[in-house]
């Protein structure tokens, strides 16, 4: 009777945590008719001694170290050294417009982005805001071309996804992936204190190590999908 009951919950648990796995890439909001207009590239060098200046990357020096094209998201692994991210904004429109440049799980890693006006380099500020992305306000001006390197440090997986939002776009995107995720998290978390009162009361290992299996599982997720730098 024990046996079969806990191979239910681990069906069941097993079944919320691939919905965790599924939820992990959150929807894209329609692009609107500004965001048409604006034409962005990305380069990524890498910085494998740890020298490369603003300056030198903004100003094309460093192109021979740029990495060949890859399939987007770029995925880096867990970095050795710093990595340079060359973005270059235009828009075509007629209107000025303010975007959001957002770094998809972003809140990970350490960033500093810096501009090129007039000659000299100029530090940009991130939205400080509570989120596992790092977002970076962004007003472009009619026929306005930008140019913008961003100097990542990491100690973790570095997957650069980069998105242009619209201003409101972010927040409705995660407020649906906060509440998808919290409810699966929390279904995951109820069964794994479950099995775990099961296994006081019959003393069976099995319960404790698919208790342990899902509460692993469950940090993992918070930590791969961002959400553990913002609790």
């Amino acid at each position: 009777m024990g046996r079969r009951r806990v191979r239910r919950d681990a069906w069941a648990a097993l079944a919320a945590m691939l919905l965790l796995w599924l939820s992990a890439g959150p929807a894209r909001a329609e692009a609107d008719a500004a965001e048409q207009d604006i034409r962005w590239s990305i380069s990524v060098l890498a910085d494998a001694e740890g020298a490369f200046t603003a300056a030198d990357v903004l100003g094309g020096r460093l192109d021979r170290f740029v990495l060949p094209a890859a399939r987007a998201p770029r995925n880096l692994g867990y970095p050795r050294h710093p990595y340079w991210v060359h973005i270059r904004l235009h828009n075509s429109g007629a209107q000025a417009t303010l975007r959001e440049l957002v770094l998809w799980r972003g809140a990970a890693h350490s960033q500093r982005a810096f501009e090129l006006r007039n000659g000299q380099v100029h530090p940009l500020s991130y939205d400080l805001r509570t989120s596992r992305h790092a977002v970076l306000p962004i007003e472009l001006a009619p026929g306005q071309p930008r140019d913008i390197a961003v100097r990542i440090d990491s100690s973790t997986a570095l997957s650069l996804d980069y998105r242009l939002l619209g201003p409101n776009e972010l927040a409705d995107i995660d407020r649906v992936d906060y509440w998808f995720f919290g409810m699966l998290a929390g279904i995951v978390l109820a069964i794994a204190v479950y099995v775990v009162a099961i296994y006081f009361a019959v003393r069976e290992r099995m319960y404790l190590y698919f208790a342990a299996f899902a509460g692993l599982n469950l940090v993992y997720q918070l930590h791969s999908e961002g959400y553990a730098y913002i609790l």
